[in-house]
């Protein structure tokens, strides 16, 4: 799954988990705490009259009736949902960084995968057949060298500030190059 998709799938999912905590957070304390305008205790009601009730008081709170509690209880609902899940998926996916921010190391990485792209994209736009002696050249001088950076970065624990689903997808990503790379070598 791409980092999008999960992004999203992420986010539409803390949202309502929040956006309904805070529904059910703030319907329970007026519940619990709130008057109805009969002045009976909310948390004495029950069913329909228990929610017309509380959406009577938070709407009473801005000069409306049950409509305008309806309309600010969603409004709070989706903006904690919002803010939320912006917050969930900062924490679980990371923020991302700018080149300059990237240590030497994770630096040269990226220059060595452009690299590698440009000299496939170049390939690839000349339409030559590539033959097998090629490809594994292109794997020992292009992958390789990539890779034992990518492990030298790992065993120095370089990649310990990523967050551990980003460094989940880096470890899934070197394995799919290392098969590839493997495919490559018999080619």
């Amino acid at each position: 799954m791409s980092d999008r998709k999960a992004s999203v799938v992420m986010g539409v999912a803390s949202n309502t988990v929040i956006g309904s905590t805070f529904v059910a957070s703030v319907t329970g304390a007026i519940g619990t705490l709130g008057t109805a305008s009969t002045g009976t205790a909310i948390a004495g009601l029950a069913g329909a009259a228990k929610t017309s009730a509380v959406l009577y008081w938070i709407g009473g709170l801005v000069g409306g009736g049950v409509a305008a509690g309806g309309i600010v209880l969603g409004a709070g609902a989706l903006g904690a949902g919002v803010y939320g899940s912006i917050k969930v998926r900062r924490a679980i996916l990371g923020h991302a960084r700018r080149k300059d921010g990237l240590s030497e190391r994770e630096q040269a990485i990226l220059q060595a995968v452009d690299a590698l792209v440009m000299a496939l994209r170049d390939t690839l736009d000349k339409e030559q057949a590539v033959e097998g002696r090629e490809l594994a050249l292109f794997s020992r001088l292009g992958i390789t060298p990539l890779l034992n950076q990518i492990d030298l970065a790992f065993s120095e624990e370089r990649f310990d500030d990523l967050k551990v689903y980003n460094r989940a997808r880096l470890r899934g990503h070197v394995i799919n190059l290392r098969k590839l790379q493997r495919r490559l070598e018999v080619a």
